[in-house]
């Protein structure tokens, strides 16, 4: 009998052998896909697609034609099947996990059975042909029942009026790629069995190489954000070696984090498929390997191979200790409940494991000395973390290894964010918007390094001096520290270092600034590297605009649209932009916006805009201000200024005082007097929360400090009283908020709230 012959009757064999698993797999599919289509298809017709049309009636829209609304449906339709049937759906990759848990224990599960092992490995077949069987029979029972119950969606799918060529390339390539992670969960599976020698054991060797990697992972990852006062948000969840790690350290999370790509950007990752198909071989040959040197006494045992023992119970031990350590710090932040954690989880999955390898009781503390030394370094783990052994937090590197830093810092760009027009594949347009943290990496390369270094220094004191002021003040009450310095300007500070061997490391700060850093920040500010690295807007080409507006108090000028003027505003500004210092931007909150549109948000505009105030309720109707960056306008622009009333439009000017009909004042309090009460001392008082000012005067003193919510958001140095806010109504009907300026408030002004106890010290 040939090699060929032999395969396929011994696979048929295994198949009948595994008739159960095969009964349970067409029943799951079957419902998983067809079935599942065929009610969620009729659950969408009848609410005529409503969720699927982003919420919108198709009743209610307005066709050109019957042939259009028909062309949308077939459109919600298809999109409908693929989300079904396509890589990136959830429910279909957790029956494939199961799957290859199931496919993978069953295969080999006649390994944990003494008198099956000493049957087949009598017969006189070579390892690698038993094997090749086994583990191509699981493969091969899932890729079929899975492409035929594939043919049974897609036969649904052409009931409901959906053309196979519509569906066919993405259905096809979703059934490939999820075959890609079953292989790679099943051979993961399949080793598992092969270390073990029980099935009880086996199913747990699969949850620890499933689960128990990634959660030790992310358990580093939360002494990171526990210790660390530094380390960057982008670090913890995007840029950070452990999270690389937690996506590659088991196929667990490796399946996972690639469903987030869906089928639309797997363009993007072509090389980490090509990883997973080359550790889908690996892993194959390797438990080819593990089969050839598998004992056949093994079977009954907990673990196959004596050498694997101590390893994975050391690390398991450890890992444990670790996690039991910060168990009991995040319960009782004190460093004897961390170490009374480490000790405990290292002697508990100590015992379990023991109990496990020799089912005996009397084994418990068979290698006592292990399970010390894993408590031990779990301990210095912990410790090294508590005091920073590692150096991360106080980590300032020498200017002359630094190429060029970055900079961001929440003072100058909480408001920026970038957007951009998106098209979809079907031709629908959306806005996104952008991270400025993207552009801020791509342009800002400072080279002048003192006032970065001496603002990261600052942030290095401080946030030791924060350190251990909130873990004592968690050891005494459980409490986070008091900030003891309220007067000071707040900001968070990342910098990103570009070093000369080619590494960029990243610190985050969070400090008051003092009169030495804010002259260090003074100095950054004033770097044109800084404001380029900053603003995109100066470098923005005038050759690229289509369209500009300017807004004040609630109004909207312009839609300037020549680009002789394009260019001129654009050039005052950038010019203006670039001399704007910390000591203005200390005095001054900006008074009106520049809005920029490029010829592709301008003809979106002009699609979707909406005329009717600022907020746009619409999915499909957008504001400029939804589709543009604002750009804030100081009162001391005055090249910016002065060209704008040059094309007669009142910029800079405020709100006049003849305009206002009245001006309201809410108060984030409750007195405890009545309103007649209140009306005795000041007769302004509307309400006990409300005051109403319609005088001319009172107005114009008012008005004189007043600074709109939607500009001062632009500046964080130049301070507003935030405990109440003015309400401007003028005479049109119109209105505006915002608050008063602090370093605007006069005398005057204090008296006119009298009885309020705002000014009252």
């Amino acid at each position: 009998m040939t090699s060929k012959s032999l395969y396929f009757k011994l696979l048929w064999e295994d198949l009948k052998r595994r008739s159960w698993a095969i009964a349970l797999a067409v029943i799951a599919f079957f419902f998983a896909l067809p079935i599942n289509l065929a009610l969620t298809m009729e659950n969408a017709q009848a609410d005529n697609f409503y969720r699927y049309n982003d919420y919108v009636s198709l009743d209610a829209m307005h066709w050109s034609s019957e042939a259009a609304k028909a062309a949308r449906i077939l459109e919600l339709k298809t999109g409908i099947v693929l989300s079904g049937g396509e890589f990136g759906n959830g429910f279909l990759a957790f029956l494939m996990i199961v799957t290859a848990v199931v496919m993978g224990v069953s295969s080999f599960a006649y390994l944990h059975n003494r008198r099956k092992v000493d049957f087949y490995h009598s017969l006189p077949i070579r390892r690698e042909m038993m094997y090749l069987v086994q583990y191509t029979g699981g493969v091969l029972i899932i890729a079929g029942i899975y492409l035929l119950n594939l043919i049974f969606y897609v036969g649904v799918s052409c009931a409901y009026g959906v053309p196979v060529g519509n569906v066919l390339g993405g259905l096809l390539a979703g059934w490939l790629l999820n075959l890609l992670y079953f292989l790679l969960l099943y051979g993961v599976t399949v080793a598992a069995v092969m270390l073990t020698g029980q099935l009880l054991v086996g199913l747990l060797a699969v949850g620890v190489l499933f689960f128990f990697l990634p959660v030790l992972v992310l358990v580093l990852e939360s002494y990171c954000e526990i210790f660390f006062e530094t380390m960057p948000v982008q670090w913890q969840w995007e840029e950070g070696w452990l999270m690389d790690t937690l996506k590659w350290i088991s196929p667990f999370t490796a399946y996972l984090f690639a469903l987030s790509w869906g089928m639309k950007e797997l363009g993007n990752h072509i090389p980490a498929l090509i990883v997973t198909f080359f550790a889908v071989l690996a892993l194959g040959i390797f438990g080819m390997a593990l089969y050839r040197l598998r004992p056949l006494e093994s079977a009954g045992r907990a673990m196959a191979f004596r050498q694997t023992r101590t390893p994975i119970r050391f690390i398991m031990v450890w890992g444990y200790g670790i996690m039991g350590a910060l168990f009991f710090w995040m319960i009782q932040s004190r460093p004897y409940w961390a170490v009374f954690g480490a000790v405990m989880g290292a002697l508990i999955s100590h015992c379990v494991i023991e109990v496990i390898y020799h089912f005996d009781f009397k084994k418990l503390f068979a290698h006592w000395p292990q399970m010390i030394l894993a408590a031990a370094l779990s301990i210095a783990l912990f410790f090294s973390f508590r005091f920073d052994w590692w150096g991360y937090d106080s980590y300032l590197p020498a200017e002359e290894k630094v190429e060029s830093a970055s900079v961001s810092m929440d003072l100058d760009q909480n408001w920026l964010s970038g957007r951009k027009i998106e098209t979809a594949p079907d031709g629908s347009q959306s806005v996104s918007w952008e991270d400025p943290d993207e552009y801020r990496m791509e342009n800002m390369y400072i080279t002048d390094l003192q006032p970065v270094l001496t603002l990261a220094q600052e942030g290095i004191r401080q946030e030791k001096a924060a350190r251990e002021e909130r873990f004592d003040q968690w050891k005494q009450s459980g409490s986070s520290p008091a900030d003891e310095r309220q007067n000071l300007v707040w900001s968070s500070f990342q910098v990103s270092y570009r070093l000369n061997n080619g590494r960029t490391v990243s610190r985050r700060y969070n400090f008051g600034m003092d009169e030495n850093m804010m002259e260090a920040y003074s100095q950054l500010y004033e770097q044109p590297a800084y404001k380029e690295g900053l603003y995109s807007i100066l470098g923005q080409s005038a050759e690229n605009l289509a369209w500009a507006s300017y807004e004040e108090r609630g109004a909207v000028y312009g839609g300037m649209t020549d680009r002789k003027r394009l260019s001129q505003l654009l050039a005052a500004y950038q010019a203006d932009l670039m001399d704007l210092t910390v000591e203005t931007r200390q005095k001054e909150n900006p008074v009106g916006r520049l809005m920029f549109a490029d010829q592709e948000q301008k003809k979106f505009l002009d699609e979707h805009s909406v005329q009717a105030g600022r907020n746009a309720y619409s999915s499909d109707t957008y504001t400029p201000y939804d589709v543009c960056q604002g750009w804030p306008v100081y009162p001391s622009f005055d090249r910016t200024l002065s060209f704008l009333r040059d094309q007669d439009i009142a910029a800079g000017y405020g709100l006049n005082s003849e305009d206002v009909d009245s001006i309201s004042v809410d108060f984030y309090w409750n007195e405890e007097k009545t309103l007649e009460e209140l009306q005795a001392v000041n007769s302004r008082f509307e309400t006990i929360d409300r005051m109403v000012f319609d005088d001319p005067e009172e107005i114009a003193l008012l008005l004189s400090a007043f600074s709109e919510d939607e500009m001062y958001n632009y500046n964080g140095l130049c301070d507003v009283r935030g405990d109440f806010t003015l309400y401007v109504r003028t005479k049109k009907g119109d209105g505006v908020s915002g608050s008063l300026q602090m370093n605007r408030i006069t005398p005057e002004i204090e008296e006119l709230f009298v009885g309020t106890g705002l000014f009252e010290e």
